[in-house]
């Protein structure tokens, strides 16, 4: 599932011969949570029986179906209701949170994100690390720096 918001016409086009259902969030210039919040209640409209959600962002380009899949194996196997990333001394997205922090992740506002929720619930928090989520891409700039650091490796 991918949720766009500003740019959905453009980015949309892109994306349409996957696999992925596109969610428009109309509310994107209220913030991350907005985005959060459209997830959520798709996901309890549609799939009612789902126990737990992965959250990333799109501005990662290392996360790969091996990290997700990770977060989900890992998530069968602990105690923990959120299991975070962990890289440049943070804990956050991608992310899977279970059923009982659904409650809480509506409850975002504005900018909020999900780091907010694993921030308030480090007891409940298992961290995979992921030293590459340390890497995104706000800028141009940091995306040739990124092309620059490909070739270079």
């Amino acid at each position: 599932m991918v949720v766009l918001g500003a740019n959905f016409k453009d980015i949309e086009p892109t994306i349409n011969d996957t696999d992925a259902e596109v969610i428009y969030n109309p509310d994107w210039a209220l913030g991350m949570s907005s985005s959060i919040k459209q997830a959520l209640h798709h996901i309890k409209l549609n799939y009612p029986a789902a126990n737990s959600i992965v959250f990333t962002v799109c501005d990662q380009p290392y996360v790969n179906t091996a990290l997700l899949k990770q977060l989900i194996e890992t998530a069968g196997k602990v105690e923990q209701g959120i299991i975070a990333c962990g890289y440049n001394d943070t804990t956050g997205v991608p992310a899977l949170f279970k059923k009982p922090y659904f409650g809480e992740l509506l409850q975002l506002n504005g900018q909020e994100g999900a780091r907010k929720v694993i921030a308030l619930h480090s007891q409940d928090v298992y961290t995979i690390p992921f030293a590459l989520g340390k890497i995104d891409i706000d800028l141009e700039e940091d995306f040739n720096r990124l092309l620059t650091s490909k070739v270079n490796t």
